[in-house]
């Protein structure tokens, strides 16, 4: 397999235009393409990692949980 990396602009309208010499035969060929820079393009989920941990609760988890489910009753 061969690996063929370049750096390409896209217009103002969106379009890519590729034009590479290469030594692959003609045929059929998949292309990914990532973006360079992606700070342009707004991340629309919040980081959540830093709300992972545990936190310190002075009461048994399960009295707690079976305390506020009577109150239900």
């Amino acid at each position: 397999m061969e690996l063929i990396k370049h750096i390409a602009q896209i217009d103002k309208e969106g379009n890519l235009h590729i034009n590479i010499k290469t030594n692959l035969p003609e045929g059929e060929v998949e292309i990914s393409i990532k973006p360079k820079h992606t700070s342009k393009v707004k991340n629309k989920y919040m980081e959540l990692s830093k709300f992972f941990g545990t936190i310190k609760f002075d009461v048994d988890g399960l009295e707690y949980q079976k305390k506020i489910r009577n109150e239900w009753r």
